[in-house]
């Protein structure tokens, strides 16, 4: 989901560190997308952990 958001909004993906404790269990082709997402704050999570949750 989060690959789909930044590609169809033609956001600029980013390799900044999130902190999220399960980036090592995202897909190596979805993790820039993810920590865009998450640094951008559209998609979220608990406990330090990404569980896509749209805002």
């Amino acid at each position: 989901m989060a690959v789909m958001v930044v590609r169809a909004l033609s956001l600029q993906a980013t390799d900044q560190d999130t902190g999220l404790k399960d980036m090592p269990q995202v897909s190596d082709w979805a993790a820039n997308e993810v920590r865009t997402i998450a640094a951008l704050g559209m998609m979220s999570g608990w406990n330090n952990r990404f569980h896509q949750t749209l805002k």
